[in-house]
Parts: structure tokens; sequence; C-alpha cells
């Protein structure tokens, strides 16, 4: 019986027209290169982008770089499926099949967030998680502005006497018009909490600098690198439980994920039920 199945098949492959041959051989002709059987075609560069180069030269040797890289890999990678035992090659099979399945998973999911989860955070949801704990300061934070200029600082006293009535003076546009003209850069966010580490990673105390020892209340001036910079601390804490102004952005992205993880959750037991009741699951016991 074997021996007739082999002669119906070979007549239909003589039978074939010539040109049906080709249709199962390699476009060798389009190929831009080889390595072994693998072939590397020229819809295979689409992803660099080479439309968008403008300089033909640029474009040539981006596409050769492309080519050299994918000859390297190919090279190891059909050097590691002669020598790799059959069990390593189906250990790192699973594992591409688990990380693609990952990837299916993870990119439908933050579809679905996009689309159907609400996203919106209200006051109530940030004041209710913010008295549910302590949410104790990991390091001194404190309130402060300042205005940062070249080694002149021109209308320096001026400067002083707008910054240390700030805000709420008759001199806040005079100091504001300073900023704008005069000014290399300027923090006027008096509601602002600063971590002691940002504030004097932004502004160059000397080394050693604790937080004691800043002024508060009145300005004062740093300078570094030929730079001044005239700062105001306003306000100073050092513990207990943190402002709600410094950790609400904390808070919002905490109710975030807790929402997308409940979300995705109730999602996958939808899905379950949904295939369950279409009876498209079976459990196969073997004895």
């Amino acid at each position: 019986m074997s021996n007739c199945i082999n002669k119906v098949i070979w007549i239909l492959l003589l039978a074939l027209p010539a040109g049906a041959c080709q249709f199962f051989q390699p476009r060798q002709q389009e190929a831009l290169a080889r390595v072994g059987d693998t072939y590397l075609f020229p819809e295979d560069l689409q992803a660099l982008g080479l439309n968008n180069v403008q300089n033909s030269q640029d474009s040539s040797q981006i596409a050769n770089a492309f080519i050299d890289a994918w000859i390297q890999q190919q090279i190891i990678t059909q050097q590691a499926l002669r020598n790799l035992s059959a069990d390593q090659l189906q250990a790192t099979n699973n594992k591409v099949e688990d990380y693609k399945n990952s990837l299916l998973s993870y990119s439908y999911e933050q579809r679905m967030i996009a689309e159907k989860m609400d996203t919106v955070i209200t006051e109530q949801q940030i004041d209710s998680l913010y008295a549910s704990s302590e949410w104790l300061l990991d390091e001194p934070i404190l309130k402060g502005i300042f205005v940062k200029t070249d080694s002149i600082m021109a209308k320096a006293d001026s400067l002083t006497l707008w910054l240390n009535a700030f805000p709420e003076s008759e001199n806040d546009s005079e100091l504001l018009r300073y900023c704008a003209y005069n000014a290399l850069e300027c923090q006027l966010n008096e509601s602002r909490w600063w971590t002691f580490t940002d504030w004097t990673e932004t502004i160059p105390f000397q080394a050693g600098i604790a937080i004691d020892d800043l002024k508060i209340g009145k300005a004062f001036i740093e300078q570094s690198n030929g730079d001044k910079y005239l700062c105001r601390v306003l306000e100073v804490q050092q513990r207990g439980k943190a402002p709600l102004e410094h950790i609400q952005e904390q808070l919002e992205e905490q109710l975030l994920r807790e929402r997308q993880q409940n979300f995705i959750r109730a999602l996958k037991e939808q899905l379950y039920n949904a295939a369950l009741n279409n009876n498209e699951i079976e459990v196969y016991e073997n004895d």
C-alpha cells in the first residue's frame, strides 16, 4: 500500500509544470544575503526607514551595517541549531513561547485598559487613601523659591527685597519682569515641596550642608561656577506625616495601579467564564 502511495506522489510531482518548482524555492534572485538556507530580502529592511534618509550614502551605510549584523547573527544561530541538544532546543523554544504569550497578553491588557478602564481619580479618593495611612516622610522636605542669575546679579538689593516680600506684594510684578528679562532660571512656586536632596542638587550649596543650616524666611545668596542663586526657604518639615501636596502624585499613581490590577483580574475572570460557557475549555485526565 505504501509503495502505491509513493508512486502517486511521484506522479503528481512529475505532472507539475516546470515553473511550479520555483514556487517552493527561495527567491534567490531578490535576496540581499544568504547564510545557509536562510535568506535576507529587501522587505526585511523596511523597519530601518531608509526611505526617510535623505543622503543615499548614509542610507547605503545603514543597510550594509544591518546586513553585516544579520549575517553574524545567522551564523551563530545556525551554529547553535546544529550543536545544541534536543532538550536544549526544546527548552529555548519553551522560553520563546512563554515570552511571546507574555507579550501578547500584556499588549491586549494595555489595549483594554486604554479602551475600557476609567482613569479618573477624584479628590475624594485621594483624600481617603491619604487618611488611611501615616505616609511618613522618608527625608526632610521644604518649601523654597529662588532666582538664578549671572555673577553680576543686576539690581541685587531690589531683587532681594522683592523675593523676601513674594508673594502677595505690590512688587510681585517687578520680580516676574526681572525673571523674564534678567534671570537664568526662576522657581517661584511657593506651594511646591522639595525634598532636601532635590533642593541641594538644584542649588549648589557647600558640601556637607545639613537642613538645620538653612536660613528660613530671609533671602540669601549661594554662588557656584560664576552663577548666583538668590534663595529663600519658606518652610521646613523634617519628620512626621508627609503633606498631601507633597505625595499627591504618588497617591494618584498607587490608586491607578490598584485599579489596573483589579481591572486585569476581572478581565481574566470574564474571559475565562466566557470560554467556559462556550465549551472552549476541556481538561483531559491521563491515567
